[in-house]
């Protein structure tokens, strides 16, 4: 299930008919801690934690095509059900901007892992959204490594008709523990510093 939650979260907020520049920092932060993961980071001051039943109000509200929101909605329903696994924050100020976090199973991570984790994503999701008309661009894909963590950065572009989203994924591995991020966005702004000073216990 924590894989389908992965594609879950690229799609939360699929329905922006623009993309914007994105601004520039600094922000106005505050510190979280994300105790279902054992986790602490600064995210932007504006986000509030948010629940899954708001944001499947929203997707009822949307006008996404009925195939993808039928499968998106159906999906949020089985991360209701076990919603300690997955923390979610949303932009006050633009509920179209979320990050999700989500402890994962542990991936001992290295480059070449890196490579195969991103190549394996990219034809899962080809394969699963493609055949209902969301186009899937790739951005950047980079392995990162400081002296705390190890991560895979995946960002993308996606599309369908009309409607757009910047999605980021970090998955990040410290110790023996491994952790999901997804920032979802209406501009390309991804809060890469911010997740690089992520404290994982």
């Amino acid at each position: 299930m924590k894989t389908a939650i992965m594609f879950l979260s690229c799609f939360c907020l699929l329905y922006s008919c623009s993309v914007e520049e994105a601004p520039p920092l600094p922000f106005d932060l505050k510190s979280v801690e994300f105790k279902s993961v054992g986790a602490h980071m600064a995210i932007p001051a504006q986000y509030r934690h948010g629940t899954v039943q708001e944001l499947i109000e929203l997707w009822q509200s949307s006008d996404i095509p009925s195939g993808i929101k039928d499968k998106v909605i159906h999906m949020m329903k089985i991360l209701q059900d076990d919603s300690t696994s997955t923390v979610i924050y949303v932009d006050s100020t633009d509920l179209e901007n979320s990050i999700w976090v989500q402890e994962s199973p542990y991936f001992p991570m290295n480059e070449s892992l890196a490579r195969q984790f991103i190549n394996s994503f990219e034809h899962r999701f080809q394969k699963e959204w493609e055949p209902l008309g969301v186009s899937f661009n790739e951005i950047e894909s980079a392995y990162i490594e400081n002296n705390r963590a190890r991560a895979i950065k995946l960002k993308y572009f996606l599309k369908v008709n009309d409607h757009s989203r910047f999605t980021t994924q970090y998955l990040i591995t410290s110790q023996d523990k491994t952790i999901s991020i997804i920032v979802n966005n209406r501009t390309m702004e991804d809060y890469e510093e911010l997740i690089r000073g992520i404290q994982i216990e």
